[in-house]
């Protein structure tokens, strides 16, 4: 099938060919060749005829059953391209193509666990097959195991100093491995090889941003804009170097674009109003995010950022409102859950945040998932409502709970603590507590006279910039 004829060629081909099957209809070489010439002429459904001929009067004639499988493959007849190239490495364990074309039509329809099967197969009889490697590479990004991508990669690289396509893969999934130096060391192979690519540059400005190095991350960003202006990733993140940099013109310049390029995007409102609540424009910060939610009510970072500016200001119910709507979304996110239950303890709803403490725990959660769980924090805000409602006994038993879970969550809940314990009535339930609970007592009274360190808490670290979100899939 490599070697390419001229169409009179294939005419010559064709006729002998018939000439043979008319003599002899059992000939199978004839329908095997015939197949071929047909093949080069695109005429797949015919071929198929021919090559189900040959493999009749011929059931071992591998290259046949090799040809079917491809010939149906080109129509699109999966199914019966599977049922081909499987009989060929039924009858030859090392058909290196076969295992290859298997293991991708089994990645297309999602079977990933057979493609890696066959692949593997494929690699393994033809190591330096770039094609091979490429595919069993992808598969391997598509199960998310990056790190063997990586090195399926790495082998096409070091086998090809001048391949650039691997060296941009490499950059990319280095880059989502945390590896950012190896990330920047690829991309510069690349442009080394005299390739100025969007993506690589893309890539390393983002590993330059992650390792702290602004003006090299505004270097390739503002590159890889020149190359791709209208690609609203760069645009995105290339706002982000500038605003990181303390350069806010710049970086509302690039996210405006980047909100003409896709009108709809909540993306660069959010951004928009994360720029200005970290320079203390609180007010101006929640209009952005209001234009964030009318492009998508269920955007997350929005509605979390939202509800927490609003609690900084002190409205508690606009607050309470859009902790709820986060719940409403995903009843699980205990991060809202906990923090609406904070702003019913401040309004004094007692009962109220008494009953969103229960959590809506799935019967199949996992102990490690458990063990990410929040319980002390609930059970200290529990405790808390209880002692509010004046159900002194229960209470104790609860801040005992929290106590055992996690001791650190009387300083982390210190601000709390101070709004809603009163020092005196506090101390003289010290006097009076003995045993575990006035072990209790001791851990609140510390939080509150500022012995121990106080953390409030707020949004996850860095996760309110459009380029942090991006390391989470991997680039091409």
């Amino acid at each position: 099938m490599g070697q390419k004829f001229s169409a009179e060629q294939i005419e010559q081909v064709i006729e002998a060919c018939r000439k043979a099957l008319s003599v002899d209809p059992k000939n199978g070489a004839a329908h095997h060749d015939l197949a071929v010439a047909l093949m080069q002429g695109h005429q797949f459904e015919q071929a198929v005829e021919h090559l189900r001929q040959a493999v009749q009067h011929d059931p071992k004639r591998i290259l046949s059953h090799y040809l079917l499988g491809v010939a149906y493959a080109e129509q699109n007849q999966l199914d019966d391209a599977i049922s081909a190239w499987k009989k060929v490495v039924e009858l030859d364990k090392r058909h290196a193509t076969a295992h290859y074309f298997l293991g991708k039509v089994y990645a297309m329809r999602g079977m990933l666990d057979g493609a890696l099967h066959h692949l593997r197969k494929a690699t393994a009889i033809e190591p330096d097959s770039s094609n091979f490697l490429y595919t069993l590479a992808e598969v391997y990004v598509l199960k998310g195991e990056l790190a063997k991508a990586q090195s399926e990669w790495q082998k096409v690289a070091e086998a090809n100093p001048q391949e650039v396509k691997a060296r941009v893969n490499l950059c990319a999934v280095s880059l989502d491995l945390g590896e950012y130096e190896n990330a920047l060391k690829y991309g510069q192979q690349i442009l080394e090889l005299g390739r100025d690519d969007a993506r690589a540059r893309f890539n390393m400005g983002l590993s330059s941003l992650c390792l702290g190095q602004l003006e090299q991350a505004l270097l390739h960003l503002q590159r890889a804009h020149e190359l791709e202006p209208k690609d609203f990733d760069i645009l995105m993140s290339l706002g982000e170097a500038y605003d990181r940099a303390d350069k806010p013109a710049p970086a509302f310049a690039a996210w405006q674009q980047a909100s003409e390029l896709n009108p709809e995007s909540p993306h660069p409102y959010f951004n928009f109003g994360q720029s200005l609540m970290r320079r203390e424009r609180l007010d101006e910060a929640l209009v952005e995010w209001d234009k964030a939610l009318r492009r998508d009510a269920a955007y997350l970072p929005a509605l979390l950022a939202k509800a927490n500016v609003l609690a900084q200001q002190g409205k508690l119910e606009a607050a309470g409102e859009t902790w709820r709507a986060i719940l409403q979304l995903d009843e699980n996110n205990h991060y809202a859950r906990l923090n609406l239950v904070g702003i019913l303890l401040r309004l004094e709803r007692f009962a109220e945040a008494l009953e969103m403490c229960e959590l809506p725990l799935h019967p199949d959660i996992s102990a490690e998932e458990s063990a990410k769980l929040p319980l002390a924090d609930f059970a200290l805000f529990k405790g808390l409502a209880l002692l509010s409602l004046g159900q002194k006994k229960q209470a104790e038993e609860m801040l005992l709970e929290a106590l055992r879970a996690d001791r650190k969550v009387f300083s982390r809940q210190a601000t709390r603590l101070g709004e809603l314990c009163d020092k005196d009535q506090l101390e003289v339930w010290y006097q009076q507590a003995a045993g575990p609970e006035k072990e209790v007592y001791e851990l609140v009274r510390e939080a509150l006279s500022g012995q121990v360190q106080v953390s409030t808490g707020s949004l996850p670290e860095r996760g309110n910039g459009f380029w942090a979100r991006l390391l989470s899939k991997l680039r091409h």
